[in-house]
């Protein structure tokens, strides 16, 4: 039986580092009905030392808040491994500098003083984000412990069937019968609960990081 650890809190939270009490309001009030459980932070330093990058949901940054160095926070955070998608705000209504926050890592830009609905999109659309970004890191992670369940004798087979081969050649190769390769096959289908090769493919591409499998169900 498969197990994995939970990567996410039953909720997803929002780290707020903002102090204006406008948007701590807001965020209050949009909690409940995006279902998410909010920290609040008035300094950027305090909350880059307690995040938690294993929580899941996304960061709603002030990027006026004093001790930041421009848009270098955003450097923090991937040093930090805190790849938690980050709606960033700020009262400098500049194009240019709303383009250079996207450019440096932030998922949406809203100017100061924001309105509720834009802030309930913003937050709606990198929670989504998140939640999907996610479900392909699972994927990803269920992918290759399926494979380091295969034995030495079934990699090989497998290796030989991404690379094209049929059973027959994969025997001649290897120095089987034929018999001998469909049954590794079968136990490799087995395990890795492929149910066609195009779909083993994908499975170990998926494992390798090399195929987001955004529309993938897990089994």
């Amino acid at each position: 039986m498969e197990t994995a650890a939970p990567l996410v809190r039953q909720d997803p939270t929002v780290f707020v580092v903002d102090s204006d009490p406008r948007v701590v309001q807001m965020i209050r009030l949009l909690a409940r009905p995006l279902d998410f459980q909010p920290e609040f932070y008035s300094e950027a330093e305090e909350f880059l030392g307690a995040c938690d990058p294993a929580f899941g949901g996304c960061v709603l940054l002030n990027l006026d808040l004093p001790g930041l160095s421009d848009l270098g926070v955003f450097e923090r955070l991937s040093t930090l491994r805190i790849h938690l998608p980050v709606v960033a705000l700020s009262a400098r209504d500049e194009v240019a500098y709303a383009v250079q926050a996207m450019k440096a890592g932030a998922v949406d830009y809203l100017s100061k003083p924001c309105a509720e609905v834009d802030l309930e999109r913003a937050l709606r659309e990198a929670l989504q984000w998140d939640a999907e970004h996610r479900q392909e890191i699972l994927f990803h992670l269920k992918m290759r412990h399926r494979m380091e369940q295969l034995t030495s004798g079934e990699q090989e087979v497998l290796w030989r069937l991404i690379e094209g081969l049929s059973n027959r050649e994969v025997a001649a190769e290897l120095g089987r019968s034929v018999r001998a390769i469909e049954a590794r096959r079968a136990r490799v289908m087995d395990k890795m609960k492929a149910k066609s090769l195009p779909e083993l493919v994908r499975m170990v591409l998926a494992a390798q990081d090399r195929c987001p499998p955004r529309t993938w169900r897990l089994e």
